[in-house]
C-alpha cells in the first residue's frame, strides 16, 4: 500500500515537471496576432460563402406538458374495421 502512494506522488511530480517545462500554450492564431503587433501583415484565410442547413436538436430526459390542449369526441360511435393508409402517407379529404 505504501508503494502505491509513493508511485502516485512520483507520477504527480513528473506530470507537474512536464507541464512546467513545456511552457505556455499559445492559441493557434497567437503568432498572427504577435506578428501584427510588430507591424507585420497578419495571415488571413479566405473561404467562399456557402449556404448550409442548420438544425437545432435538444436531447433531454424529463416530462413535457403542453401549454394548450383540446378534447376530440366523435358524434357517432362504431368499430374501426380497416385503416386504408399507413403512417406518414398523404391523404385527401
Amino acid at each position: 500500500m505504501k508503494k502505491l502512494g509513493v508511485a502516485a506522488v512520483v507520477i504527480a511530480v513528473m506530470a507537474g515537471a512536464a507541464w512546467f517545462l513545456r511552457g505556455p500554450v499559445m492559441p493557434p492564431d497567437a503568432g498572427a496576432r504577435a506578428g501584427a503587433a510588430r507591424g507585420e501583415s497578419p495571415v488571413v484565410l479566405v473561404a467562399a460563402a456557402r449556404r448550409e442547413l442548420l438544425t437545432d436538436a435538444v436531447e433531454a430526459l424529463g416530462t413535457a406538458q403542453a401549454n394548450e390542449s383540446v378534447t376530440l369526441t366523435a358524434k357517432v360511435t362504431d368499430t374501426v374495421r380497416q385503416v386504408n393508409f399507413e403512417d406518414g402517407d398523404y391523404v385527401e379529404a
